[in-house]
């Protein structure tokens, strides 16, 4: 959905979109508008921006307790990057979703939730 959508702009992809919920395709079709309706050189140059970035110093100081889930199907953030932020963020978790693209929280659902929940809890189990 995400490359081919990106590439032409055409909102056919999302009928290939890996949800069957309508609340979740209204959600999924206004992403698509507003990705329409962007511009495309300007984020380009943002996407460049990020990407030059190094951000494994300030990572390095975060202290709150992390979950990083890696759509193993997203075509706009490689599942390395994801290793390298579960690397930089001490006590973090990883969590590689197969059949899950970029927008993990709307593909997932309630298994999002679900994941999520336990990761919290897990995490005040330890503080307790």
């Amino acid at each position: 959905f995400e490359l081919f959508f990106k590439c032409t702009g055409d909102p056919r992809a999302l009928h290939s979109f890996p949800t069957r919920r309508s609340s979740d395709l209204a959600v999924i079709e206004g992403m698509a508008r507003i990705a329409a309706a962007s511009d495309r050189c300007g984020y380009a140059a943002q996407a460049r921006i990020a990407a030059s970035y190094d951000y494994t110093e300030a990572l390095a100081a975060v202290r709150t307790p992390c979950l990083v889930v890696q759509g193993l199907a997203d075509r706009l953030t490689s599942p390395g990057g994801s290793v390298i932020l579960r690397r930089a963020l001490e006590g973090s978790r990883l969590e590689m979703v197969e059949g899950v693209g970029h927008n993990a929280h709307i593909e997932m659902g309630a298994r999002f939730v679900d994941m999520a929940t336990r990761f919290f809890a897990e995490v005040d189990d330890r503080a307790a």
